[in-house]
């Protein structure tokens, strides 16, 4: 329901979120919120692709309702990356660790979503980079794991290969090298 009407409900809650401050309950809901808006675009994309896939094949259509999410996604795609991306960027961090893994969760599921519009997006917003500079001060394992997974997603939809260099890797998250593009 919060990504109804065109995500209206989630762009309003978005600027709430903050930097940091406020109502930590709050930006744990608001960030909840956004992974379940982004985990609902990924399953969208994924069903779509099967279907484009399966076109000319006779398979038994099961009907699915219209989708919400992906349309929402591809609309508000720059308003969404920068939101995503401001509690992870290092800059005014997130002080609380689960708002931070869920808007991580959340970036993570956005980057699932392979259409060229959020991609565009994302490199337009300069998430690599913000995310270099976050992960270069990020502790907590869930956390470091998804912005791992991001970086390697960005960079392959990017084109760009993953550098792997052992002596730059940390025992306190293991991901570094794929921060040095």
């Amino acid at each position: 329901a919060l990504v109804a009407n065109g995500g209206a409900a989630l762009l309003r809650l978005l600027p709430l979120m903050g930097r940091g401050g406020g109502n930590v309950e709050m930006r744990r809901g608001i960030a909840g919120a956004m992974r379940n808006c982004m985990r609902a675009a990924a399953m969208e994309y994924a069903e779509q692709n099967a279907k484009e896939a399966d076109v000319g094949k006779v398979v038994e259509q099961k009907e699915s309702p219209a989708p919400y999410a992906l349309p929402c996604i591809r609309a508000c795609a720059n308003t969404l990356a920068e939101a995503l991306t401001g509690p992870l960027s290092g800059s005014g961090t997130e002080h609380d660790d689960v708002v931070r893994e869920r808007v991580a969760g959340a970036l993570l599921l956005l980057t699932e979503v392979e259409e060229e519009d959020v991609r565009a997006a994302l490199w337009q917003k300069n998430v690599p980079e913000l995310l270099k500079k976050g992960y270069e001060l990020e502790e907590h394992p869930a956390v470091c794991d998804a912005m791992e997974r991001i970086a390697e997603s960005l960079m392959a939809a990017g084109g760009i290969e993953r550098k792997t260099n052992v002596e730059d890797v940390e025992v306190e998250c293991s991901v570094k090298p794929f921060f040095a593009l």
